[in-house]
């Protein structure tokens, strides 16, 4: 089975890992799964800038941009999602919190596309099948999104305004280990042309880790 690309376009995975003297600390920046062309990760004070091609967050693996970093047990993270070039209706803008860098991994995220609203995905097993669950389907950046982690419980929200929040779905069983990645995760299927997408005003309490 192929996966769409010649040995030419195959690269080399790039981890940028910053300095605690960057802008982006703590954040990492990394191609999950084979893309066209290699995202990176922008940073000036509480704005995050990401640049996507990797094709979807969906299935049985997944191809992304992915900024993240450790975080180890409970957590609470959330976001505003300021900006998405709609170079296609289905790019998909999230935050995450994901086992391990594979591109089969558990995980579980909360997102928005240009077009198409707000969503809850998740894997439960390594190598499972994307389930999705729909949220506002009218929402459209600026919009805010939230994830929550107690042990294996997990949680997603949406809100317009960073204070009122709306919890998607019920709450989520997956086990997971307790030392994770957490970041922005961006998926285009348009692999012709970049996607940039910006964050702003985010926060995560919990422990960072490794």
């Amino acid at each position: 089975v192929s996966d769409g690309f010649s040995e030419s376009e195959k690269a080399t995975v790039q981890i940028e890992i910053k300095s605690k003297n960057s802008p982006c600390y703590p954040w990492m920046s990394e191609d999950i799964g084979q893309v066209r062309i290699e995202g990176n990760l922008d940073c000036q004070k509480n704005k995050l800038t990401i640049q996507s091609t990797g094709t979807d967050l969906w299935g049985n693996s997944d191809r992304f941009h992915y900024a993240y970093t450790y975080l180890k047990g409970d957590c609470e993270f959330y976001v505003r999602i300021d900006h998405i070039d709609p170079t296609h209706q289905w790019v998909k803008v999230v935050l995450m919190v994901r086992e391990t860098k594979a591109a089969d991994s558990k995980y579980m995220s909360v997102g928005l596309t240009p077009k198409e609203g707000a969503f809850l995905m998740r894997r439960i097993e390594t190598g499972d099948r994307t389930i999705a669950s729909e949220g506002d389907k009218d929402a459209r950046p600026p919009y805010w999104v939230k994830f929550t982690r107690q042990g294996d419980t997990f949680s997603g929200y949406l809100s317009k305004n960073g204070a009122q929040w709306k919890k998607i779905t019920e709450e989520l069983t997956i086990p997971m280990s307790e030392n994770v990645h957490i970041g922005f995760a961006v998926s285009n299927p348009n692999n012709e042309e970049s996607c940039k997408v910006v964050f702003s005003n985010f926060h995560v309490s919990g422990k960072y880790g490794q």
